[in-house]
């Protein structure tokens, strides 16, 4: 298949780079959040542009800073849909709920934490929150532990994936690094064994 260049809704586009940008704390976060989010939007729209990006920027996970009342260190892989998980949560309010007062959440669980941007949402919205976070594909794992090492002290981090029977079972990875499955899909692109 050719892959087109023709960027669709660029006025979206670019109000989603401005948008992401100011998610940064200084010059250099905004900077390169701006840049690897256009990538990232790339890959989004044209599929032909995953293995490309990946060549072309690696996968060797960066660090910026974010603004927020926890002053957190991000770690995401440019070229990689990472930040398009960051705008979901952050930007696009996915994980936002009628407004619970704060001090009355003791405990969160999440299965499939990915590579921990909920879990840096959750620790600013619930303070006192102590959260179990499961995460079955070792790349992911490791960023979520980078991720989650601000507010460790709350955290139980669990490398596994969740199953009925305990032992190991297939482990499908999509092309989307948000969309991996002990389910095989039309997207996965290899697959490999966990723990569960």
């Amino acid at each position: 298949t050719t892959m087109s260049l023709l960027i669709q809704k660029p006025a979206r586009l670019l109000q989603n780079l401005r948008e992401i940008r100011a998610l940064g704390a200084d010059g250099p976060s905004r900077r390169r959040l701006a840049g690897n989010m256009f990538q990232a939007n790339l890959k989004r729209v044209h599929h032909g542009w995953s293995s490309l990006t990946s060549r072309v920027l690696g996968s060797a996970p960066v660090k910026v800073q974010l603004r927020s009342a926890l002053d957190l260190p991000f770690y995401y892989r440019p070229g990689t849909t990472d930040l398009l998980v960051l705008e979901q949560v952050f930007l696009d309010g996915e994980y936002r709920v009628e407004p619970i007062a704060p001090e009355s959440i003791e405990y969160i669980v999440d299965l499939g934490s990915n590579i921990g941007v909920t879990a840096m949402f959750w620790a600013q919205r619930y303070p006192e929150a102590l959260m179990v976070l499961v995460e079955p594909d070792p790349d992911n794992f490791k960023l979520l532990q980078c991720n989650t090492a601000s507010f460790k002290h709350r955290c139980v981090l669990i490398n596994a994936a969740v199953s009925d029977k305990r032992g190991e079972t297939s482990f499908f990875r999509s092309d989307r690094e948000y969309g991996h499955s002990i389910i095989k899909g039309d997207d996965s692109v290899s697959e490999i064994k966990v723990k569960t």
